[in-house]
Formats: C-alpha cells, structure tokens, sequence
C-alpha cells in the first residue's frame, strides 16, 4: 500500500484534504498546518512544505483542487507531456466532462467539455492529461499555425502519428489550422524543411536514402531518428527547424545523440537549418553530394 510520503512524493509534494484524513486525523492535519509543515495551495489541497514549489507540482495541485474526472488542458497539457515549445502560463487550464460544474478557483481555470471520451485521457509525467492528439487539437484555437506546427512536430518525434490528428481536424475551432498543418506535414513526419531538401536532392541524382529512418545502437536501442539516411555511406542528415534554436534541452539532446551516431554506429551526420534551405540550397546539396561521394569510396576501399 502506497504511504503518505510516496503519494506526496507522486503528487509533486501536494496532498488533498481527503488523502490526508484519509490517514491523519483532523487535530492533527490542523496542528501541521499551525506549525507550517503544510501550506495550503487551492480549497482542499495543500504543499508540504518540505518540497519546493515546481511548475509541475503546480499542475498536480490544480488537479487535486478540481478532483476526479479532471485532466489538464492546453498549454499545461503540453508542458505535462514534456513539450517544451510551448511555455507555461497561468492560470492553468484544466478540462472537465460537462457534467460537472466545479466551483471558480484562483489560479485554475476550468474548462466543460461534452466531448470527454474523445480527449482519451492519458497519463504523463504523473499528471492527467488528454493524449497527444488531443491536447494538439485544444491549442489549435489559442495558438498560430507556426508554433502549432512545431508542436505537432515535437510530437511526432514523441511518437505520434499524423493519422492520429484527422479526427480532430473538423471545422470546430482551430480545427481548419490544424488540418493545415497536418497538409503542410504530410510528405514528411518529421520537420516540414524537408519539402525543400527531398526534391532537391531528387533532382540532384541523390536520391538513394531512406526518409525518417529510426538508428539502433548494436544492441537494438534507438538512437534517434534522422531525416535521411545514405546508408551505404553511412552518411545522415538532420534539418533543424524553429524549435531547435528555441529549446535548449533539445539542443542538448540532439549534441548528445550526434556523438552516439559518430561513436557507436560510424555515421556522419550533417546538419542544416532553415537559412541553409531557404538561402544556400545548392551549396547544401554539394555538401551533401561530397559526403556520400568520400564515405561511398571510402567504404569501398
């Protein structure tokens, strides 16, 4: 059975009321909260106050103060599911099914929803959260077709597919975005740079390399997925798009799966941006071409 410490410890370091009496009596959650050990947050809820105020402790708590059948939404959703391309903001959003009216509560804002079961609610990070198709189809209407594309590509290296999109992809509101996006990705599932480098590279003669392909160390765990790869060169290439220059985990993520390409699986990985697409095209495909054309003859040798 799960302790008080291990369901703070889960919840971020907060704790509803009915966990509490659930285990303490009343004198004696009354006599923490005097003595400051508990810190109340919403009605009903509160920090202990051995754990640190975190965004994510946060969304723990704003779940508890709504209670069962709550989920978070919107850009709390992202945040939860790890997507860092959106940033947090308050109040925090969370969704309901419709049935239920919970009272206003500073700092949490409640949406209704007669579309509960299409949310298909999921769990990230410890936190309710609709799935991935989901939440991308609730920021649609809040958020540009830019940021909203790199979202969905942040989610697609989450493992996403964009078939999963369409059924939100309806004339309700964001839905006529997001249909856009899902169009804009669609020769691609992973970056939409790469509607300007494939067919270069087409034309160029250069088209014997696998797109989206998935690298495995030797003992079978994925590496990452690179954009194309000229597998008889052991050459990759990776296009980087908004969201890399703007996410620094993500940068550091990708340095770090650079190095376990070149070290464990010999490849060597060429990256580019947008100003490289955009401005320097043939420059990119003569790199390109010099790469395979070194590592080909060098295999060979």
């Amino acid at each position: 059975m799960e302790t008080l410490d291990q369901l703070t410890a889960r919840q971020y370091g907060h704790l509803s009321h009915e966990q509490l009496r659930a285990v303490l009596s009343r004198h004696t959650v009354r006599r923490r909260r005097t003595r400051g050990l508990y810190i109340p947050v919403h009605r009903r809820v509160i920090r202990v106050a051995s754990h640190q105020e975190t965004e994510f402790g946060g969304y723990a708590a704003a779940l508890l103060a709504v209670g069962p059948d709550g989920a978070l939404d919107g850009r709390a959703a992202a945040r939860a599911h790890g997507l860092t391309t959106v940033q947090p903001v308050s109040p925090i959003d969370v969704v309901v099914p419709y049935r239920r009216v919970p009272r206003p509560m500073k700092g949490i804002r409640i949406h209704r929803t007669r579309r509960w079961s299409q949310l298909a609610v999921t769990e990230a990070n410890g936190l309710a959260v609709p799935s991935l198709a989901a939440t991308a189809a609730r920021l649609a209407p809040d958020i540009n077709a830019v940021l909203l594309t790199d979202v969905v590509q942040d989610m697609l290296r989450r493992g996403l597919d964009l078939d999963d999109l369409a059924p939100y992809a309806t004339d309700r509101p964001g839905g006529p975005t997001l249909r856009r996006v899902i169009e804009s990705l669609r020769i691609s599932r992973k970056s939409a740079l790469e509607r300007i480098l494939f067919p270069a590279l087409a034309a160029a003669g250069l088209d014997e390399f696998t797109r989206n392909a998935v690298v495995r160390s030797s003992s079978g765990d994925v590496i990452e997925e690179v954009d194309a790869l000229f597998d008889h060169a052991r050459v990759a290439v990776q296009l980087d798009g908004w969201a890399f220059h703007h996410d620094r985990s993500r940068f550091q993520r990708d340095r770090t799966n650079q190095n376990r390409l070149a070290v464990e699986t010999g490849l060597v990985v060429l990256r580019f941006t947008h100003r490289d697409l955009t401005q320097h095209l043939p420059d990119v495909v003569a790199q390109i071409r010099r790469a395979v054309d070194d590592r080909t003859t060098h295999q060979a040798v």
